[in-house]
């Protein structure tokens, strides 16, 4: 037995193409500054990548998972809900079952879903609740891989709007699951590169700076050195 949630596709407003592809450009050019910047980490680069994908795509949540492929479920990193911020915070604990989209995401790099069904299993009411509190009604998932394997999913959440999506924002949404997967490993490459300047100027055994090693090897030999003097006949 199945559960069905049927979602049926709207006629929205035809946009302009050019205006649309213009406003894809800049975002991704203002996501390249921001992911870059030395003091961006990967929190703050994930809340940027979601607001940005928001305004780019014009939907009203945007959220990041983790793909914790042992537990083969989809983790919540960070949740954006541009007209309700505090129910977005409370999401950042969710986690969705990765069965129903695995086979999808392994296959396709975005695909969009206007119509979900949710198989009776323990895992079920978890999906069939996320979508009914949050009064989704139109998802465009965009996976973020990093050397071949699955990072995780940026997803892209129409509420209260059924729409079908356009070869340009599929397209752009794909882009927002590279650069979660970029900013993911910008942020792993700074960590190893701090790792190896810690180890540069400090001492593996003791743990200490090698600056204070270095001082308190010459107050050891000055220490030395002046109680041998005093020793000397006068």
């Amino acid at each position: 037995m199945s559960t069905r949630l049927r979602l049926t596709p709207v006629a929205l407003p035809p946009e302009d193409v050019p205006a649309a592809a213009e406003r894809f450009t800049r975002t991704l050019v203002g996501l390249t500054r921001t992911v870059w910047h030395p003091d961006c980490t990967f929190d703050s680069a994930l809340a940027a990548i979601c607001a940005a994908a928001a305004d780019a795509l014009q939907v009203e949540r945007v959220t990041a998972w983790r793909h914790d492929a042992g537990a083969g479920e989809l983790r919540c990193l960070f949740a954006y809900d541009r007209d309700a911020p505090a129910a977005a915070a409370a999401d950042r604990e969710a986690v969705l079952p990765l069965a129903e989209y695995a086979e999808a995401l392994a296959d396709v790099r975005t695909f969009e879903t206007v119509e979900v069904e949710v198989a009776d299993t323990e895992a079920a009411p978890g999906l069939r609740v996320y979508l009914q509190d949050h009064r989704i009604r139109a998802l465009l998932y965009a996976p973020a891989y990093l050397d071949g394997e699955l990072l995780g999913v940026l997803c892209h959440e129409s509420v209260e709007r059924v729409r079908r999506w356009t070869r340009e924002e599929i397209t752009f949404a794909g882009s927002m699951g590279d650069y979660m997967a970029m900013a993911h490993e910008i942020a792993r490459r700074r960590r190893a590169e701090a790792e190896v300047e810690h180890l540069r100027l400090h001492d593996a055994d003791t743990g200490l700076g090698t600056a204070t090693i270095a001082w308190s090897c010459c107050a050891s030999a000055w220490t030395t050195r002046a109680t041998r003097a005093s020793r000397w006949p006068s």
